[in-house]
């Protein structure tokens, strides 16, 4: 990147052809509005989004949620979300609650919203293998899983233990997952934090012969990896505007690409980074 030759950058790569666009303006608003153009614009967000939102790693038990929002109320601290992290969960698996920390979410949620706070929660891909789990369960009957070529669905570990991982790139898994979080917008969760969705999982890369459903054209994940994450983050923003009528979605995902301008930027530091300069430009 010009570090010998400041006149000149390089960038390539090893296969196939790629398409190259370089956009040069004095004004950042200028470049931003060309390179939005080629990528797709942000729909209007949720207004509470536009807040202040805590964030940590994490809040355990419901009674440390409370006095964090009772803290910031006391001291006039500006916040409009606060997000839980895996702990809420039931032993890491998600779409589950930890029934000693959290033994009623609902009645959480409504309290917290009371106060002026929306609970956003942190929601992985990987669903753990375990009989009874009823989105494991449901994964297997309507057969949303990524698989070997020899049709052995792939595992690998991560939070919960040995966990099945959707091929969202398949119609029908994206159906699915709009099916589990109606169990947490019944509870009115209206925000949801998207993580380990690069996929990662512990200690190995993701296999690339593992294969995909590619709506209907197949591929491995060699050409799937680097839209994983956008289409986990569009199963949840698909999933979260039809289950929130009338409401903005609010999808918050660790990994992306370019094209993922449908939806907010990808941690609290890049959004912050972000809107300071949507407001520097529309200012």
């Amino acid at each position: 990147w010009g570090l010998q030759q400041p006149l000149f950058i390089f960038s390539g790569r090893r296969r196939r052809n790629c398409v190259y666009y370089f956009i040069h303006h004095e004004q950042l608003a200028e470049i931003i509005r060309s390179y939005t153009t080629l990528t797709g614009r942000i729909p209007l967000p949720p207004r509470w989004s536009l807040g202040f939102q805590q964030c940590r790693y994490s809040y355990y038990p419901e009674s440390q949620v409370y006095n964090v929002a009772e803290t910031f109320r006391a001291r006039n601290i500006p916040a409009d979300a606060i997000y839980l992290d895996i702990h809420y969960m039931n032993k890491f698996r998600v779409f589950t609650w930890n029934p000693e920390g959290f033994p009623d979410p609902a009645a959480m949620v409504k309290r917290l919203k009371k106060m002026g706070f929306r609970i956003v929660v942190i929601v992985d891909p990987g669903i753990k293998i375990e009989d009874g789990y009823w989105p494991y369960d449901e994964g297997n009957r309507q057969d949303v899983y990524a698989r070997y070529p020899d049709g052995q669905r792939f595992e690998g570990e991560v939070w919960p233990g040995l966990c099945h991982f959707p091929d969202f790139t398949k119609p029908q898994t994206r159906l699915w997952w709009q099916q589990c979080l109606d169990s947490l917008t019944r509870l009115g969760i209206e925000g949801f934090w998207n993580d380990m969705n690069e996929p990662a999982i512990w200690g190995n890369s993701f296999p690339d012969l593992v294969e995909f459903d590619y709506d209907g054209h197949g591929a491995t994940h060699k050409k799937v990896h680097n839209i994983y994450g956008l289409q986990m983050a569009r199963s949840t923003y698909e999933g979260a505007l039809n289950l929130l009528p009338n409401k903005r979605p609010f999808v918050l995902t660790r990994a992306l690409l370019a094209a993922f301008n449908a939806m907010l930027p990808s941690g609290p530091a890049t959004m912050c980074l972000a809107m300071k300069v949507c407001y520097s430009i529309c200012a």
